[in-house]
C-alpha cells in the first residue's frame, strides 16, 4: 500500500503546532479539514473502500463511516501527529475499539523519532507487515462478511485491539443483547416451566457466555 505523502504546502501550518496538545488535530480549520480529506481519499482509493484492520468494505467514502487512525495514539505520541507513516484510514468501529491502546513494543512514549519496522510493533502495522501473514480471513455465506482468525501473536493482538471478534457476534445474532433477551424470555413464557426472574436471567447469561466463549475460541483458532 502506497503511503500518503503530506504535501509541503501544509508545513507552514504544522509549524504552529507545539507538538504537545494532540487536540490540535480536531481543529475545524480549513488546513486540517483539507488534510483529512486528502488522507481519506488516498487510502480509500488505495484499498477500494476497505478498512485495513477488519478488511470489511464500505461502499462510501463519507467521513461518517471512516476515521483517520493514528497508529501510535495521538494522545500518547503527540509529536507524531502529522507523521505520514503514523496515519491510516480505518472504519469508525475499528478506530473506536483501538482507542488509545499502545501497539509500540517497548510501550515507551518519550521516543524522539517515529519507530519504524515490523519489530517495533506488537500488532499488524499497515506499512511494515503483511496482513495475510498474521490473520486468516474466513468468508461466510453473507455478502461482505467474514471472520478473522489469528495466525500469529500479532494477529491475535490486532483482533484484541480492534475488537474484530465483533463480526462473529454479529453473525451469531448476539450483538443486540436487548433483542436476544426478549427472544429468550418469550420462549420461556411459552413453555410449561415455572421459572423465577432469576432463573430467566441465569438462562440468558448462560446463552451470552456461550456466545462469548465461541468468540474467544475464534480469536484463538
Amino acid at each position: 500500500m502506497k503511503i500518503f505523502v503530506i504535501p509541503s504546502k501544509f508545513n507552514e501550518y504544522f509549524d504552529t503546532y507545539d507538538k504537545k496538545d494532540h487536540t490540535f488535530w480536531n481543529k475545524e480549520c480549513k488546513e486540517i479539514l483539507e488534510l483529512k480529506s486528502l488522507i481519506r481519499a488516498h487510502y480509500l482509493t488505495e484499498t477500494n473502500n476497505t478498512c485495513f484492520y477488519c478488511r470489511h468494505q464500505i461502499p462510501s467514502q463519507h467521513g461518517r463511516y471512516w476515521d483517520i487512525d493514528h497508529i501510535l495514539p495521538k494522545s500518547l505520541y503527540t509529536k507524531f501527529l502529522f507523521e505520514s507513516e503514523n496515519l491510516i484510514v480505518s472504519c469508525v468501529d475499528c478506530n473506536s475499539a483501538k482507542g488509545n491502546k499502545n501497539p509500540h513494543k517497548s510501550r515507551k512514549t518519550n521516543v524522539k523519532n517515529l519507530p519504524k519496522g515490523s519489530d517495533k510493533y506488537i500488532f499488524i502495522h499497515p506499512f511494515y507487515d503483511n496482513y495475510d501473514d498474521h490473520i486468516q480471513i474466513k468468508k461466510t455465506a453473507e455478502p461482505n462478511h467474514h471472520f478473522l482468525i489469528k495466525k500469529t501473536d500479532k494477529g491475535a493482538k490486532t483482533i484484541e485491539f480492534c475488537n474484530l471478534s465483533r463480526f462473529f457476534q454479529s453473525y451469531s445474532d448476539w450483538d443486540n443483547v436487548s433483542f436476544k433477551t426478549i427472544e429468550v424470555t418469550d420462549e420461556l413464557l411459552d413453555s410449561t416451566q415455572t421459572l423465577s426472574k432469576q432463573d430467566i436471567q441465569t438462562l440468558i447469561n448462560s446463552h451470552l457466555n456461550q456466545a462469548q466463549k465461541l468468540a474467544a475460541l475464534l480469536a484463538e483458532a
